[in-house]
């Protein structure tokens, strides 16, 4: 999926109050726009319902965050779901985040950036990703509290 064009007229589900609700609402209103039919978007309770309602052909795609989806294809019985596309929100420029969190000044944050540093310099970060389908989501170093991100209390 990479625009309006794609998902119109379909039935495609999402997380309520997500960045990707927000994307498919927009590239819905896009579609109506361009004469095509909006998007049929679709809500559930749990990640289970989503996929159980995918499975059973009752919806024709999911629209969620990329780790979820890739785990899940990671683990699900081979050919059941496959990615059929990547988009990022703001475009190319947007690096998703993967994180650690501790509990504020609990002294351990930075011994878990130097350990996310050895798993990288090692090359046992880049294989973890590998096994869970997120290679495309890697990072060169660890960052304590990366700027644009809004910290309570920074």
């Amino acid at each position: 999926m990479a625009g309006p064009k794609d998902v119109a007229g379909k039935k495609i589900a999402v997380g309520s109050g997500t960045n990707q609700e927000k994307i498919l609402v927009e590239w819905s209103v896009e579609a109506k726009r361009q004469g095509l039919a909006p998007v049929d978007i679709k809500y559930y309770q749990t990640n289970q319902a989503t996929y159980l309602t995918l499975g059973s052909g009752q919806i024709d795609a999911y629209l969620g965050p990329y780790p979820g989806v890739a785990y899940h294809v990671a683990v699900a019985v081979a050919g059941e779901t496959g990615i059929i596309g990547t988009y990022s929100g703001a475009g190319a420029a947007l690096q998703g985040k993967i994180a650690l969190t501790t509990k504020k000044d609990s002294g351990l944050v930075t011994a878990l950036a130097a350990a996310v540093d050895e798993l990288i310099r090692s090359g046992d970060y880049a294989k973890i990703l590998a096994r869970w389908n997120l290679g495309n989501e890697t990072t060169t170093k660890s960052e304590i509290n990366p700027p644009g991100l809004p910290i309570e209390g920074k």
